[in-house]
């Protein structure tokens, strides 16, 4: 394989993070600021140059940041009395932290397990 000159090496990599915007956008559109982006793109920029996978890298990502996959699909199934009452306490909290505190409040252990096998998110007692 012929070496890429800096000018199709920056192009490439440009090309990747496109993809990988849109990939985070859409994932994790709740917590993208500028600062954030520039973490990313750092992030994605080394990953890719180390060859690593960059789905694995967004996974990572998403959870250092408290990001759950599908929350707002996962409030349809929570118990509108229980989520409503933890707003104004938890306005600013991660979708993990969120979580977390929802499932102590409710003993409902039909929530657990859809949590689990439908969304595949755990949640530690």
């Amino acid at each position: 394989m012929a070496k890429m000159t800096r000018a199709q090496r920056a192009q490439k990599i440009c090309n990747e993070l496109n993809g990988v915007r849109n990939f985070m956008t859409e994932r994790a559109r709740r917590f993208v600021d500028s600062c954030e982006l520039m973490t990313i793109e750092s992030e994605f920029g080394k990953a890719y140059d180390n060859g690593e996978d960059l789905e694995e890298v967004a996974d990572d990502l998403a959870d250092e940041w408290g990001y759950v996959n599908g929350f707002p699909e996962i409030c349809t199934y929570m118990d509108d009395e229980i989520r409503e009452s933890m707003h104004p306490e938890y306005v600013g909290a991660t979708d993990k932290e969120f979580l977390q505190e929802y499932v102590r409040r409710d003993p409902d252990p039909d929530f657990r397990e859809i949590l689990e096998n439908e969304f595949h998110v755990y949640i530690d007692d």
